[in-house]
């Protein structure tokens, strides 16, 4: 709900019981996060019987610390915040620790950008929210003031997530055992062993994510390698821009291969993590889970060579290649005859390079494939994957060849499209009654894309099509997504509604 600054101040002055009202001829199924902008309309929100189960979310930016109204309404809300969202945070010790003080019991997921707090701040603010599952913290600057950190005990914290923060901050968080933990940075990380210490409490911790010079300077020394992470069952990493030092490099291999009983996914992007991609590829035999930035993968034809002459791995059964495909068709022929037994596959080939001759090899080498992502269908041959059950196509220039190919698979269930041109709707859904076996369709596209092919489906009445699912595709760099999902035959009333919620 948007309004201008003459419709807001009108909005505000109407009675609490007519503002319910309106709330109460909204869509509530389809919201799923509420924006308070109306500076009276929180708490009325917030206490609305028609949102008692809803996940409730709330941003404070930099305009709430000074306006003294804003605090009011936050401070006389009335129903739990599932999710905060803080930022530009410049409010004194005693406006934060209010806030806290009230809500912070209540709040599961808590994520604070771009500020800057004390320590003793900081340190009151998570002992006020002893039910925090998830905290994300980005960009923030802890300023020291008292003599040494006394850490918090949070039990019930699963996720963390520290983004260009100095890495002191990690001694605030040594009592918690976390499950999942993501660190991003470009140098300005701090002191590395405060990171280090820091690990070596993690007994429980599962998922670990390694973004930019994160990677590269907790593995300068091998005294990461003591740390006790037998229970990490994945591992991304993503050493940004440069290469790795030898030393960098031989520390994260020999970490891998020490965690390589209890890894079961392990994911490598960016184009200067060539050793690992090599070492991945010849000796991780338990991963069940493998992602490969093709970027990565070595030039020579002796590596490839090799890759063939190496027994199978039967264990893999996920593999996603991504990037920009200049490899040659043979590179990656002989990555996939590496892993017979592989039951998703995931290519996106954004270099329009080898990859739309592929799916001759796949069909004839991959038998137990039921799940595949790609960017495209293009080869028009008679292609059959007889375990194939969904199928993901980024977007479509051919419907033609699209639905030819589903036709000779009618072992698909699933169809998600990512992106439908507006060229291509018409062609698509009078095609749809000929894919008997498609039950779940799911497609993108623009407004008028959609609006086209959501009346074509109605006219058309799939017979066997159970649910459809239409996503807008926006232009704007920064705007939401939005889905509406939808059983099958269509509810008139359903249909118009839902469609409204969607443009």
């Amino acid at each position: 709900m948007c309004c201008n600054n003459y419709q807001m101040n009108h909005f505000n002055k109407l009675p609490d019981e007519l503002i319910n009202k309106i709330y109460s001829y909204l869509d509530i199924q389809s919201i799923k996060n509420f924006s308070l902008t109306f500076r009276r309309s929180a708490a009325v929100l917030a206490s609305s019987s028609y949102l008692l189960n809803k996940y409730f979310k709330i941003k404070l930016d930099g305009d709430f610390w000074t306006n003294r109204e804003k605090v009011l309404d936050v401070m006389y809300f009335k129903r739990y915040m599932n999710e905060l969202d803080i930022a530009d945070i410049h409010g004194n010790h005693n406006v934060l620790c209010a806030l806290f003080k009230k809500y912070g019991c209540q709040i599961m997921k808590l994520k604070i950008s771009n500020s800057k707090i004390d320590d003793f701040t900081f340190r009151e603010i998570l002992k006020y929210c002893p039910a925090l599952k998830e905290l994300q913290l980005a960009e923030v600057s802890v300023i020291k003031k008292l003599p040494a950190i006394n850490p918090v005990c949070m039990t019930d914290l699963k996720v963390l997530s520290v983004i260009y923060c100095d890495w002191e901050i990690f001694k605030f968080f040594t009592r918690s055992q976390v499950k999942s933990l993501i660190i991003k940075s470009y140098l300005d990380e701090g002191n590395r062993k405060d990171l280090v210490r820091y690990l070596s409490f993690q007994r429980k911790l599962k998922e670990m994510t390694l973004h930019g010079t994160a990677l590269r300077t907790l593995f300068q020394n091998n005294d990461v390698l003591g740390n006790c992470l037998y229970n990490l069952h994945s591992l991304r990493i993503d050493n940004g821009i440069g290469k790795n030092s030898d030393i960098v490099n031989l520390n994260i291999i020999t970490f891998v291969n020490l965690m390589d009983d209890s890894l079961n996914n392990v994911e490598i992007c960016g184009p200067h993590n060539e050793e690992m991609t090599i070492f991945s590829l010849l000796h991780l035999e338990n991963v069940r889970s493998l992602v490969i930035d093709v970027r990565g993968l070595p030039k020579s034809r002796e590596f490839y060579q090799q890759l063939e002459n190496d027994p199978k791995n039967p264990n893999l059964d996920s593999l996603k290649l991504v990037g920009f495909f200049f490899q040659q068709e043979y590179a990656i022929k002989s990555i996939l005859l590496k892993y017979p037994m592989i039951r998703d596959l995931e290519i996106y080939d954004w270099g329009n390079g080898p990859i739309s001759n592929l799916l001759v090899f796949i069909s004839q080498n991959l038998p137990y494939l039921r799940n595949l992502k790609i960017t495209e269908i293009t080869n028009n041959e008679n292609i059959k994957l007889n375990a194939l059950q969904n199928l993901t196509v980024q977007y479509i220039r051919n419907a033609r060849k699209l639905t030819n190919f589903i036709v000779r698979n009618n072992s698909v269930e699933t169809l998600n499209i990512g992106l439908v041109y507006i060229g291509q709707v018409t062609e698509f859904a009078n095609d749809l009654k000929d894919l008997n076996s498609v039950k779940h369709l799911s497609i993108g596209g623009n407004k008028t894309a959609l609006r086209k092919l959501l009346t074509l489906i109605h006219q058309e009445k799939p017979e066997k099509l159970e649910t459809l699912e239409l996503s807008l595709v926006c232009e704007e760099k920064n705007a939401s997504q939005k889905s509406i999902k939808m059983k099958l035959p269509f509810d008139p009333f359903d249909l118009n509604m839902k469609f409204k919620v969607l443009i």
